[in-house]
């Protein structure tokens, strides 16, 4: 093997050609120096771009799934507590637990993209949710039910002990398998550092012995006729390339000379060409920095309408297009909806694109960019873009050029590299818009949710008493609505929960908000209503409710509803609810299916004076 190298780079020491001497010294420092890089950059590619991000992301995976046990038992404790004591303060480590699991899940729950660990996770997943919607969620609902009977209360505990036995079985081995890879892949990173090493020490030694011996040769056959040909070479450095050598020596000298003579020809030629090619590098250059630019501006936002428009202005900067279109794939992915367009007089918001029909439906079919065709009338200046993340097309750039000739390869390589970036903006952003939406909002009623209400009310208040404009506050609750679950199940409860929210919403005005409250209460605020206008409001919601359910077979549902507002009975956010919650035990205790307003300036005390001063 030695003396195939030692051939090969021309170190036997034997007379060889001046032209392969130094092809044989030139190969020698690019192999020994190439693998050496090559060996570097592949093992740092490998540890930046796989191993270190798997090893983390495995190792988040693991912790979310610990903390979200610990967040499990926490939850589990404090219900049990809260079932067999009705003490609300067992509550506390609930709700700490259902916000810690949030957290957790969002830890662990990558790791199913994994085929390893999918079944496990998912199996995790859907245990965790069978326990929290078949145990914790109607534990809550009905724990004096449950308290009032201790063999129901018994039944039910040991039902929710299986649950959980369940979640606990598969968390057991969705973390065995998660930790048995990342111990994998900690030991398999280890053994590729230790190999890495080892190549590297012995590729330098085998590069430093042969550079030795190289340098041996290097003087004796290259030093001396190299002397002959530094004039030129100074001239040629200083950018003269019409100088022509004469020199007289070996044959082998006058070959160099005459490779010299025509290298500097050439060079007169290629300075042309090599003009050009910079006015090449610098156009892409500036598209790369677009694409930098763009980049930066939806990395760091998850504001769906922003990172659309970014996404346009990017690509039209990149190619010159005279209109862009952002399609996304809709909600059940058999066709495209447009969500941006760069021309608004041109944008048709109701128009749709099946997939496989059209240059923007064969894109989004066959995940490859597509321009137009003869048959479509479209010419080259028609082009659509996949937005794809993973394996999955998730949109596509349309861009119209019309009578531009087609983009080039550079160009299109750099639209292509755009729309991966756009891909995953866009999509983050869509994910965040749906999970900010379903955190403020009730999954069944669909009617924005308590924290949403906290967080309206507080502003509102502050609002209406710096401004002096009214407000009020519209309290409601069904009136024996537990005679109806009981009666008829809790399925049908629900219906009837979402069939009255739907007919309190579609009686609102545009500038009132419906809430659920809590189990089968919900609250309107009223803006720019003071309590008179309110109870007009309220009315009319109870008059919706009861002639909605009149007659129906699961008996006449009504409404009660307690009216309130500022400043006629309340100056703080608190002090209102408070207040309306009063007038609707009054309408309760005057016979139900009623309005009563609160009792004026009930609550107008110094303290909420002063609190709704602070706030």
């Amino acid at each position: 093997m030695w003396s195939q190298l030692s051939r090969r780079f021309g170190l036997t020491g034997r007379s060889r050609g001046l032209e392969q001497v130094v092809d044989d010294s030139f190969r020698l420092v690019i192999t020994g120096a190439g693998a050496i890089v090559l060996l570097t950059v592949g093992l740092l590619a490998w540890l930046l771009l796989y191993s270190r991000p798997e090893i983390t992301k495995y190792e988040t995976g693991v912790r979310g799934m610990n903390d979200g046990h610990a967040a499990m038992l926490e939850q589990s404790l404090g219900i049990r507590g809260y079932l067999t004591t009705g003490n609300r303060e067992f509550l506390a480590p609930y709700e700490t637990g259902r916000n810690a699991l949030r957290t957790a899940n969002r830890r662990f729950l990558p790791l199913a993209q994994d085929g390893n660990l999918t079944a496990d996770i998912v199996s995790l997943y859907i245990n965790q949710r069978l326990w929290t919607r078949g145990y914790a969620e109607p534990a809550l609902r009905n724990a004096d039910r449950y308290r009032a009977s201790p063999a129901q209360l018994e039944a039910f505990l040991l039902a929710g002990k299986a649950d959980f036995d369940r979640y606990r079985s598969a968390r057991e081995t969705a973390l065995d398998n998660a930790s048995r890879q990342l111990d994998a892949l900690r030991e398999l990173q280890t053994t590729t550092l230790i190999g890495a090493a080892a190549g590297a020490v012995m590729i330098g030694a085998l590069v430093l012995a042969s550079a030795a011996k190289r340098r041996q040769l290097l003087r004796k056959d290259v030093l001396t006729p190299v002397q002959a040909l530094i004039e030129g070479l100074e001239s040629a450095g200083a950018g003269n390339f019409d100088q022509q050598l004469v020199a007289s020596g070996a044959t082998e000298m006058m070959r160099v000379v005459a490779g010299f003579n025509a290298m500097a020809v050439s060079l007169r030629d290629s300075r042309a060409v090599a003009n050009a090619r910079e006015r090449h590098v610098q156009e892409q250059s500036a598209r790369l920095r677009s694409i930098l630019k763009m980049v930066r501006e939806i990395g760091g936002s998850l504001n769906l309408r922003y990172v659309l428009e970014s996404v346009v202005d990017g690509v039209a900067t990149v190619t010159g297009a005279q209109r862009v279109v952002v399609w996304l794939v809709s909600e059940h992915e058999a066709s495209l909806l447009p969500a941006h367009d760069s021309d608004p007089e041109a944008a048709d918001p109701n128009r749709s694109v099946e997939l496989g029909t059209g240059v923007v439906g064969r894109a989004a079919k066959y995940g490859r960019t597509t321009t137009g065709t003869a048959a479509e009338n479209e010419d080259a200046g028609h082009l659509a873009v996949p937005l794809i993340i993973g394996a999955r097309v998730v949109g596509v750039l349309e861009l119209l050029m019309p009578g531009r000739d087609r983009l080039t390869d550079d160009q299109v390589e750099v639209l292509e590299t755009l729309s991966i970036h756009a891909a995953a903006a866009l999509e983050a952003a869509r994910l965040h818009q749906s999970t900010s939406h379903a955190s403020e909002h009730d999954a069944l009623t669909r009617l924005a949710n308590r924290r949403r209400l906290e967080a309206d009310l507080t502003l509102e208040c502050d609002r209406s008493l710096r401004y002096a404009r009214p407000l009020s506050l519209i309290m409601l609750d069904l009136d024996h609505f537990k005679r109806v679950n009981d009666t008829f199940g809790h399925a049908k409860g629900d219906e009837i929960l979402q069939g009255v929210a739907e007919t309190v919403t579609n009686t609102l005005r545009s500038t009132d908000t419906a809430y659920r409250f809590g189990g089968e209460e919900l609250v309107i605020l009223a803006r720019e209503s003071d309590v008179t206008g309110a109870l007009g409001l309220a009315e009319r919601v109870r008059g919706a409710i009861e002639r909605r359910y009149a007659g129906a077979s699961e008996g006449n549902v009504t409404a009660s509803l307690g009216v309130a507002g500022i400043p006629e009975n309340a100056v703080s956010a608190k002090a209102l609810i408070a207040a309306a919650d009063q007038a609707l035990y009054a309408a309760k205790d005057a016979g139900r299916n009623r309005v009563v307003a609160a009792a004026r300036e009930t609550f107008v005390t110094k303290e909420n004076i002063t609190s709704g001063a602070a706030s």
